[in-house]
């Protein structure tokens, strides 16, 4: 019995990880159309239209919305991907978008574990993530120009960058959160 025993529960462990893997193509999948078509939102739309005077990074909103959420996982992968992304749909070089919202997934997860995912919780945790966002706006102005930035650069570019990031990303939420539907997700709160 014990041999017949370990048998079956070598049998449920592949079928167990297919579940998973069924359940990572999903979100990839899901998640990949919401970025895509959320990075060709901010690179097209959002930098001629500029509300606020600044194009809103709706890719931090995204990953912000997918590490409170979903799985750590689900943002680490989507946080990298869509930075390869933004980058390849029209970032001036030298850009570490990937690693910028790898970093800011990482922050999201660590503060988004002590939150109830709704959306209050989510616009208190875009707060430093819009700080973060700030300094890498900073950081890539200085780049750009290869010295160190006017203090008016913070009124002029990266103030209205983040309240443009902040007024959007409230649709960005309610976006992802409907993206959870086809993947199967469940939290144990709601909105």
């Amino acid at each position: 019995a014990p041999a017949g025993h370990q048998k079956g529960g070598n049998a449920m462990k592949p079928l167990s990880s297919s579940g998973q893997k069924r359940m990572l193509l999903r979100r990839l999948i899901v998640y990949g159309i919401a970025i895509f078509f959320i990075g060709v939102l901010q690179c097209s739309f959002f930098s001629r239209l500029s509300p606020f005077g600044a194009t809103p990074d709706l890719i931090l909103c995204t990953v912000c919305a997918i590490a409170l959420l979903d799985s750590k996982k689900s943002a680490a992968i989507c946080s990298i991907a869509a930075g390869y992304f933004i980058d390849a749909l029209g970032a001036t070089s030298p850009s570490f978008s990937a690693l910028f919202y790898l970093v800011a997934a990482t922050v999201a997860i660590i503060i988004g574990e002590k939150l109830i995912p709704r959306l209050l919780s989510f616009l208190i945790l875009m707060l430093p993530l819009l700080a973060l966002r700030g300094i890498g706006t900073y950081f890539n102005i200085w780049i750009a120009i290869r010295r160190l930035p006017p203090p008016s650069v913070f009124l002029s570019i990266i103030l209205p960058e983040l309240i443009s990031t902040l007024v959007l990303c409230i649709p960005i939420y309610f976006l992802i959160k409907l993206c959870m539907l086809p993947i199967g997700a469940r939290n144990k709160f709601s909105f």
